[in-house]
């Protein structure tokens, strides 16, 4: 996991930021450039949230391990609903597919242990280091989700979109997204037996028909 794009923007940001700064107070170029691109010295750090890569479909179970260790824990999950053995099944899979959080200050927490931890291939790092989050990412993404780290938002909809009917008597079914009447109802033409029937379905009945799993 990289920080690439984000990154880049906020150090665009705290460049034109810091120059004003540094014009005031007397900063040197190179203390400015250091300041700006994130290459502070890393002991001025106080806690942030750290990627840890986990090793395949462990992310539950580095989790519970992580915790156990008394290391905070973000493990942001949704709900998908699946397809499994001819039946509709709601499950909960990782945000980040392979990837969960923590949060420490590495220079007064012991984390090279996170290494060894079950269910973990590897802390991200830079250099010899762990590569921490970009400030506020973490903590602005957290604030998306209850207090189970499951993010409950519905998928986005538009008419005309093609959809697939994941509850009720119609389950399985596809069809056009014809209108939103409200929040909580839809209208669809369903394809039954190769012509379109209308149906008034409740909103979370429908789920995007290209963002639906088969298990």
């Amino acid at each position: 996991m990289t920080w690439g794009g984000v990154t880049r923007e906020r150090r665009n940001q705290d460049k034109a930021l810091l120059s004003q700064r540094g014009k005031r107070g007397g900063m040197g170029e190179n203390g400015l450039e250091r300041a700006a691109t994130g290459r502070a010295p890393v002991h001025a750090l106080e806690a942030r949230w750290f990627a840890v890569q986990c090793q395949p479909n462990r992310e539950n179970a580095a989790a519970a391990h992580l915790r156990r260790q008394h290391y905070a824990v973000f493990l942001p999950r949704q709900r998908r609903t699946i397809r499994h053995a001819r039946r509709m099944e709601t499950v909960l899979r990782p945000f980040f597919p392979g990837y969960l959080f923590v949060q420490l200050n590495p220079d007064t927490a012991c984390w090279r242990p996170i290494n060894s931890t079950f269910g973990v291939a590897h802390l991200v790092m830079a250099g010899e280091r762990p590569a921490p989050a970009p400030a506020g990412i973490i903590e602005g993404l957290r604030a998306l989700f209850d207090d189970a780290e499951i993010y409950d938002g519905a998928p986005s909809l538009v008419a005309g979109q093609r959809v697939r009917v994941v509850s009720g008597p119609f389950a399985d079914l596809c069809g056009e997204l014809v209108r939103l009447d409200a929040h909580t109802r839809v209208r669809v033409l369903l394809d039954v037996l190769g012509g379109s029937v209308p149906a008034l379905l409740e909103r979370g009945a429908v789920v995007p028909e290209d963002g639906f799993c088969c298990g």
